[in-house]
């Protein structure tokens, strides 16, 4: 299936591609990535318990939902902090709604979050969603659901600031802390936009990712303390198995970015140096992982960027293959990646 998913999406990439720019190619791109959409929503619905490290023990917390029957009880079996995923997956509970359309809603907020930032900068919206699918963004949004849902929270919150809807930007980090306070961390995205005109930008996030990789495990220490949820103590273990495929991946794609960013940044100076500064840092949150072993989860708040930063290099850049380039590497790492967990149906 995933074979299946990868070209439909480059079929549709194809025939938009073909088209004389203009109006049309516009409207048809526009119609091609809801329909890539509306697959991957239905792919995430349907997915068997075989799909998603955790995908069978969230359909057991959703089938379980009438044994909690007061918002008290709630609280006590999932505690406080995720209430915003278990709260709202209880009202889809009472209207008697199956566990498939809290799985496709799930992700269809995820995606619509994301299509709200991709609709805002990309220039190669079906490119877009080809990086979205293939760099492990996909594929963890049916696996770590109360992080998904937080992750989306925290990403229109980050399109609410840069319209400058502040009052929308802190109630959705308000919803975040109670849904999953890891999604947090790209609070740290907020001031690297304020910054995205300042030449200093990229210096001070390269320095940033060096920072974050030699003072790691305090990194760590502090966000627990910051935190102060007894659960994220667990984390701070040095004994991991990580191994460096992800990180040398994203390295690849962000490193080859950088090198063809100029006619990008020509054009968009300021907003070439935000996603690449951005896109830098999910690198650093990466190499986390080998600190512990659960927190490449992090890296996975920064990583959305990514679908900015490469298609926007691949389409001011005057070197065609760059294009090419970018999407072998993404989907031969997805096929790699997804190689001994192929897709079924419920």
């Amino acid at each position: 299936m995933y074979y299946i998913l990868i070209l439909i999406i480059l079929f549709c990439y194809n025939k938009w591609h073909s088209m004389p720019k203009g109006g049309l190619q516009d409207k048809v791109g526009n119609s091609y990535s809801w329909f890539i959409c509306v697959v991957l929503v239905l792919l995430a619905a349907f997915r068997s318990d075989e799909v998603g490290a955790d995908t069978l023990g969230y359909r057991y917390d959703y089938e379980s939902l009438h044994s909690y029957g007061s918002i008290n009880a709630l609280i006590d079996r999932y505690s406080i902090y995720y209430f915003g995923y278990f709260g709202l997956s209880k009202l889809f509970h009472m209207a008697g709604l199956p566990v498939q359309v809290w799985f496709g809603f799930l992700e269809a907020f995820y995606l619509y979050s994301l299509m709200r930032l991709i609709n805002k900068f990309s220039r190669d919206k079906i490119l877009s969603l080809l990086i979205f699918t293939t760099i492990g963004l996909f594929t963890f949004s049916m696996a770590g659901l109360k992080q998904t849902f937080a992750s989306s929270l925290m990403m229109l919150a980050f399109v609410f600031f840069i319209d400058k809807k502040y009052i929308y930007t802190a109630l959705l980090v308000f919803a975040t802390y109670y849904t999953h306070q890891s999604a947090l961390i790209m609070l740290g995205a907020f001031p690297i936009y304020l910054l995205r005109n300042n030449k200093w930008l990229i210096p001070i996030t390269i320095t940033l990712c060096i920072s974050i990789y030699l003072f790691s495990f305090r990194f760590m220490e502090a966000m627990v303390d910051m935190l102060g949820n007894e659960k994220w103590e667990s984390y701070l273990i040095t004994d991991s198995q990580y191994t460096y495929v992800t990180f040398i991946f994203y390295v690849t794609i962000v490193a080859v970015s950088f090198i063809n960013i100029k006619r990008y940044s020509d054009y968009q100076q300021g907003e070439a140096r935000l996603f690449f500064g951005l896109s830098a840092l999910g690198c650093a949150l990466q190499l986390l992982a080998g600190v512990s072993p659960s927190l490449f989860r992090l890296a996975l708040l920064y990583t959305p960027f990514m679908t900015i930063l490469l298609p926007n290099v691949a389409y001011y850049s005057k070197n065609k293959y760059v294009r090419y380039f970018l999407m072998g590497c993404v989907i031969f790492y997805f096929l790699y990646t997804t190689r001994n967990s192929p897709y079924s149906f419920v």
